[in-house]
């Protein structure tokens, strides 16, 4: 029996990590933080999936390998790190999916054609 995708699945809905940029247009339109959001744990078999197809994907814009590499950021004086995975060929960057990321799952609705969630994901 063939290993099973949980992402290929019928009744699954699309995930997506959002990037910092998104979030603050997020926070700023619904007026919240990402505590406020309803939580999902870093260890739910959909995020597990989402960081092990993070490991072999490719760049959406030239088609290059994504690697993971460590954003540094200073904020009043403070040196933050985060793991992002970073295009050999071009500028394009997305965020590793880990603990204080938010994702944006699109669910198809009969009523609404589709419908948005968002879930901050927490340790554990």
């Amino acid at each position: 029996m063939g290993k099973f995708d949980i992402l290929e699945h019928d009744l699954v809905p699309e995930f997506r990590i959002l990037n910092r940029e998104e979030y603050q247009q997020l926070r700023k339109s619904l007026g919240i933080r990402k505590e406020d959001l309803p939580w999902i744990r870093n260890s739910d078999p959909v995020c597990l999936r989402i960081k092990e197809a993070q490991k072999s994907a490719h760049c959406p814009k030239c088609d290059g390998k994504l690697v993971e590499s460590v954003e540094e950021r200073e904020f009043k004086g403070v040196t933050t790190q985060k793991k992002v995975m970073k295009c050999e060929k071009c500028d394009y960057y997305e965020p590793v999916l880990g603990p204080g990321q938010i994702l944006e799952i699109t669910r198809r609705s009969q009523v609404a054609g589709h419908a948005v969630a968002f879930r901050y994901v927490v340790p554990g």
